[in-house]
């Protein structure tokens, strides 16, 4: 099929659950009137059945409901009693809710640069950074990526660093077999609509193997209360958490995550095919950091973005920048005056991003249509 043949008026979206919603419809609305006949739309059993499913999936032996991926952060670093005053290293390359939630309790936000070959925290930087006033650090497995972790837990461990993983982008992804979000102490998940296991709105879960840990996150998401008398508020929380038909819904996309993920992987594979037939890419994650990714994002690094992004949607293709500003770059980021913040490798991709069309509801023509519209693109 030449590039030119499939008629412009079908444009193909960056991202669509419609095929998905479509084919499991029954499922969906089985799990809503399941809920619906329980009548308990906080906490119950659905969320029980869903937080005891993924734990298993991810392997941790404890996982909380939250009310969305920031909560679950915020949640995770109150949790682990980091403070005002207290450093948490971060890479500058990820979505606001990471180093807000670090303001959030009032500590200090520290980036670090990332490196070019997984899109991820650069390991070195992440050690250079670390001061006497460091107290954890988060670590991003971006775009589905998972990060170099095994070096990053033994250096903070060294330094005796509290771990979070911010898995929102990550879901089933491994390293060395296991999966992310369970080598720190607390791993963080997103269900925002869009993510590899997507659910009808936002939510969140928190996975740990610390009981201590599991606890805490269950009672700051409700209001500080002691889960045995309801009535006794031990701490200062607030309302964060999963209701149950999220999870009732979610419980049904679960056994389909690892399925998905392989279409992602197929159609990066054939994204990628084309993009080394033409000088005019590169692309992240590169080399064997590609083998473990799921893929939440297909990102090509391309000079004359704004000309590639009228290209393409010339085409009928609409494509997206994840993300336009960086973390340090941001308005409401905290900037020492007497500080410059200086990451070269974010500042360069930044400049050159774009990510294409990635998720597995897209038809095998669509694949086909876009790979041949980017082995036909000229800079």
């Amino acid at each position: 099929m030449n590039s030119n043949n499939l008629p412009l008026v079908k444009s193909i979206e960056f991202y669509s659950s419609k095929k998905r919603d479509k084919n499991l419809r029954k499922s969906i609305e089985s799990a809503i009137a399941k809920v619906l006949n329980d009548g308990n739309y906080i906490k119950g059993k659905y969320l029980e059945d869903f937080e005891h499913n993924f734990s298993r999936y991810v392997g941790a032996k404890y996982a909380v409901g939250v009310g969305n991926g920031y909560d679950g952060l915020r949640s995770s670093l109150l949790a682990l009693e980091i403070k005002p005053g207290d450093e948490v290293i971060f890479p500058v390359h990820t979505y606001s809710a990471t180093w807000m939630s670090i303001l959030s309790v009032g500590a200090s936000p520290i980036g670090c640069d990332i490196d070019l070959d997984s899109g991820n925290m650069l390991v070195t930087d992440f050690e250079n950074k670390i001061t006497k006033k460091t107290r954890a650090v988060i670590v991003v497995h971006m775009h589905g990526t998972p990060a170099d972790i095994v070096k990053i837990v033994d250096i903070a461990r060294k330094h005796n660093l509290k771990i979070i993983e911010d898995c929102a982008q990550a879901h089933g992804a491994k390293f060395l077999g296991q999966h992310v979000g369970t080598f720190g102490d607390l791993g963080v998940f997103s269900f925002y609509p869009t993510k590899n296991l997507g659910g009808l709105g936002d939510g969140g879960i928190v996975v740990s193997n610390s009981k201590i840990l599991k606890t805490r996150i269950n009672q700051l998401g409700n209001y500080g209360r002691n889960e045995k008398n309801k009535q006794k508020f031990e701490i200062l929380g607030y309302n964060s958490r999963l209701d149950p038909i999220q999870a009732a819904v979610l419980n049904e996309f679960l056994p389909y995550l690892d399925k998905w993920n392989d279409v992602r992987k197929s159609i990066a594979m054939k994204y990628k095919e084309s993009l080394l037939e033409n000088n005019n890419f590169e692309f992240i994650p590169r080399d064997n950091y590609s083998t473990n990714s799921v893929w939440h994002h297909f990102v090509v690094l391309v000079k004359h973005r704004t000309k590639f992004i009228k290209y393409m949607k010339a085409k009928g293709i609409n494509t997206d920048i994840h993300y336009e500003i960086p973390s340090h770059r941001q308005p409401s980021f905290p900037v020492n005056k007497n500080k410059k913040l200086i990451f070269p490798n974010v500042d360069k991709i930044y400049k050159e991003m774009v990510s294409l069309p990635m998720h597995p509801w897209l038809g095998d023509e669509e694949v086909i249509y876009i790979s041949k519209v980017l082995r036909n693109y000229k800079s």
